[in-house]
């Protein structure tokens, strides 16, 4: 875990290895996005996993879809007085050493979390996900879509592009399910948008044939699924 000065040299190099095996560790996970979550939770497991951690406590937004027997889940700003090592996961600022070795603006998300707690980047790993089975929406066999994402900040500008798209799974046989939070603007649709509980978009996710969406939290859930994406 090196440190730097403002000008980028490296100034100390300490190991918090003996200290992340032997003592209690708390990770926490400070973005509320599903995405970040999801992405950044396996390899708070591969830091736990790699140091043969016996204490971890991880707090999240999301405790309730998370299936690890070996971590202790708590809500956000849990504290406790004798923790050796806490180690804060977020977007911070970009251009800042101190936090992130590459800019997470375009390193793969997964890295962010690497870089932070200092494990080696293996590539993509998927986070372990409760499944939870509802009743289907429907009968037919079915597709998911997510055409919104909670920043606001990505988009499919095609012009209806959307609903071209609805238009030809559904002659192709298909019933499209819209499953994400903000509003519908789209026709021929089941629609699912609302602040529905994540268990119903992970039940959703599971029983259709794939999902369309863009780079959100439903994309990287559906990946997590192993549902196509």
């Amino acid at each position: 875990f090196p440190s730097h000065d403002n000008t980028g040299v490296e100034v100390a190099n300490f190991d918090l290895r003996d200290k992340i095996k032997s003592g209690k560790v708390l990770v926490a996970l400070e973005s509320s996005s599903l995405g970040d979550n999801l992405a950044w939770m396996p390899y708070v497991n591969k830091l736990i996993e790699d140091n043969n951690c016996s204490d971890a406590t991880v707090t999240t937004f999301w405790n309730n879809i998370f299936d690890y027997d070996n971590i202790r889940f708590k809500p956000p700003g849990y504290r406790e007085d004798d923790i050796d090592v806490l180690i804060g996961i977020g977007w911070y600022i970009e251009d800042d050493i101190n936090y992130h070795r590459a800019d997470p603006r375009i390193c793969p998300l997964q890295k962010v979390a690497s870089d932070i707690l200092g494990v080696e980047y293996v590539g993509e790993i998927k986070p372990r996900i409760k499944r939870i089975i509802k009743e289907r929406s429907t009968n037919r066999r079915y597709v998911c879509i997510g055409t919104e994402s909670t920043a606001a900040a990505k988009h499919w500008n095609r012009e209806d592009g959307w609903q071209t798209l609805v238009n030809l799974l559904s002659e192709s046989g298909y019933d499209i399910a819209i499953i994400h939070k903000q509003g519908n603007f789209l026709t021929n649709v089941i629609d699912k948008t609302g602040d529905l509980p994540i268990e119903d978009r992970i039940s959703d996710l599971i029983n259709c044939d794939f999902f369309i969406g863009i780079s959100s939290g439903l994309s990287w859930l559906a990946w997590a699924l192993d549902v196509p994406v």
